[in-house]
């Protein structure tokens, strides 16, 4: 009975913690034939804080094959507010 009050508690406090910030996920997939290059570029005034900020560039790229598992990029931005 503990084991399953735990887990209800559990859940609601989780559903509190992360309801109002959903975390953002990116899933890049090339369905094509050949190969693909994504290039991101990040806002001057957030290029020193960005999760994307790697190097001394403010654009990002990303390459993709067409056979798996290269053909997959998944990256996750965190919880926050995202605008549009």
């Amino acid at each position: 009975m503990k084991i399953i009050a735990f887990g209800i508690l559990f859940l609601l406090l989780s559903t509190l913690i992360i309801g109002c910030n959903p975390q953002k996920r990116i899933i890049m997939r090339n369905a094509s034939a050949d190969d693909a290059e994504i290039i991101w570029k990040i806002a001057e005034d957030s290029v020193n804080v960005s999760r994307l900020y790697i190097s001394n560039s403010p654009e990002v790229k990303i390459y993709l094959r067409p056979v798996k598992p290269h053909n997959l990029a998944d990256m996750s931005f965190g919880i926050g507010t995202w605008s549009e």
